[in-house]
């Protein structure tokens, strides 16, 4: 699943907001065992490749902020990219 978020809608993001972004998903559509949060288009079709380029790069590490892996541990990633790791429900 990927999840776009309109950076229209926010003036800034925190780890606390994605990680909730990721639970709402999770509760909402179950079950979720791969999700991919971004806010660009492009980072959809990037996050999609299976070996992205360096444009493809570029875009991922500007617009693609977290992903939840096996179902339950969420990996901050690009801008969150020094957050530590977090367990979904904990």
């Amino acid at each position: 699943m990927i999840l776009l978020l309109d950076p229209t809608s926010y003036t800034s993001l925190s780890d606390l907001d994605l990680y909730d972004v990721i639970a709402d998903a999770v509760d909402r559509f179950p079950p979720i065992f791969e999700a991919h949060v971004v806010d660009s288009p492009d980072a959809v079709s990037a996050v999609l490749a299976e070996d992205p380029d360096e444009e493809q790069r570029k875009t991922l590490d500007e617009h693609y902020f977290v992903r939840l892996e096996d179902g339950f541990r969420i990996v901050y990633i690009g801008h969150f990219d020094g957050t530590d790791d977090a367990v979904l429900g904990s």
